[in-house]
């Protein structure tokens, strides 16, 4: 079910790039929002089955935001949204499952897309436990 929604964002996302008009950011936000369902249903499923055993891994924070952040371009772009990750270079990294530290990033940042306003940014910078910015 991933695959063909991961399917649907690209087309749309090409579509428009070639024509911006309302009907296609229309479809494109409902698309993410069909995969973004999928995404927190599999999240809860997983989450579900966490134990203290549960492998935990390093994460770097600068990779995955990143990685979430270029995966969102298309959806910030037909939301007029900038989104800024600049500071988020810095290696902060955490002991934690990747893929749920992935999905709660997406979702903060998924979020601040949607429920922002048109030519609003949206800034992301990891900090390291004690509080401190990177």
């Amino acid at each position: 079910m991933a695959e063909p929604l991961a399917g649907l964002e690209r087309r749309l996302s090409q579509m428009m790039a070639a024509r911006p008009d309302g009907e296609v950011a229309e479809a494109m936000k409902e698309a993410h929002r069909l995969s973004t369902r999928l995404r927190n249903q599999a999240a809860v499923i997983r989450l579900r089955g966490i134990t203290d055993a549960t492998p935990r891994e390093s994460v770097n924070l600068a990779r995955v935001i990143a990685s979430v952040v270029e995966s969102r371009r298309s959806l910030a772009a037909a939301a007029n949204v900038t989104v800024d990750a600049s500071k988020a270079t810095a290696p902060v990294t955490v002991n934690a499952d990747a893929a749920l530290i992935e999905q709660a990033i997406a979702n903060v940042i998924d979020n601040a897309i949607v429920y922002n306003h048109a030519g609003g940014t949206v800034r992301i910078e990891p900090r390291d436990p004690q509080g401190t910015q990177v």
